[in-house]
């Protein structure tokens, strides 16, 4: 695939498998599947592998699959999120269950109605403001 995603995922600490995972990626939306593993999250939250010069070349893939680095963006009912850096307000409602992962600098609003259920990790200086009603659950783990 992207030259310059292999040499950076090298560079940042990819395993072996990972980095072969990537060089058979026929294009940026098996890289996002790849990234939106439990392996792959894990990697971009252990490192600085998505830098804002690969963030911008696919901004709005990213972005379509809740992947954010900066900005501003408003959500309902996600089922995965990633927030790199910037603000993000999430709203969940119904029986939604929700996976957040935020670090950096980054900002999250969460207002959590109904029965939904909304699993947070943070890491580095990432801050969450949880408004949460009904049965709503909503479990913070800071890393």
């Amino acid at each position: 695939m992207d030259k310059e995603i292999y040499e950076l995922a090298k560079k940042s600490g990819a395993c072996s498998p990972g980095l072969r995972d990537i060089q058979k990626a026929n294009n940026v939306n098996d890289l996002i599947r790849l990234l939106k593993t439990g392996k792959g999250i894990e990697f971009i939250m252990e490192s600085n592998f998505l830098t804002e010069s690969v963030y911008n070349q696919y901004r709005s893939e990213l972005e379509k699959e809740n992947i954010f680095l900066d900005g501003q963006h408003r959500l309902v009912n996600p089922r995965l999120v990633i927030v790199l850096g910037g603000e993000v307000n999430i709203e969940a409602n119904g029986f939604q269950v929700t996976d957040i992962y935020i670090k950096g600098s980054s900002v999250v609003n969460i207002a959590a109605h109904d029965n939904t259920y909304v699993s947070i990790e943070l890491r580095q200086d990432a801050k969450v403001n949880i408004e949460s009603y009904e049965q709503a659950k909503v479990k913070e783990y800071r890393k």
